[in-house]
């Protein structure tokens, strides 16, 4: 029965949204672990551990999306600096979006686990359309 669902979900989304999906949760999953080690286990700033958090989520997300959900391989060095240049302006904003949409959210909801993970829902489907139409775009 479960095999019947899965397979029907495989079917109605392409592979690469399929592997965005499981590179997002492997991201998200080292965000995550970062954060919690930092804020809740060294005892460091919530704000300052969130953002340690997301850089090095954004390190991790730049393999992960280049070699595994995109495929992409840049033909020079200058094309490559400028794939990470982009991806990294790209990220830079959503991270802008993820620490001061944690820093309200964690005002409104007094919840920072909660506040991380609507956070993280909305960075998430903003950084596969930025990744998708901008970064790494097929050419022709």
């Amino acid at each position: 029965m479960i095999q019947k669902y899965a397979k029907a979900i495989i079917r109605r989304f392409p592979e690469e949204t399929l592997r965005y999906i499981v590179a997002g949760a492997a991201t998200t999953a080292v965000n995550f672990l970062v954060f919690t080690l930092l804020a809740k286990a060294a005892g460091v700033d919530d704000n300052a551990a969130n953002v340690v958090a997301v850089s090095l989520a954004i390190l991790f997300a730049y393999a992960a999306n280049k070699l595994y959900v995109f495929r992409k391989r840049a033909d020079s060095a200058r094309g490559l600096a400028l794939e990470f240049l982009s991806f990294a302006g790209s990220r830079l904003a959503t991270m802008a979006l993820e620490i001061f949409g944690y820093m309200l959210l964690v005002r409104a909801l007094h919840e920072e686990l909660a506040a991380k993970l609507i956070t993280q829902i909305a960075v998430f489907a903003a950084n596969y359309i930025l990744g998708k139409v901008f970064v790494f775009k097929k050419q022709g």
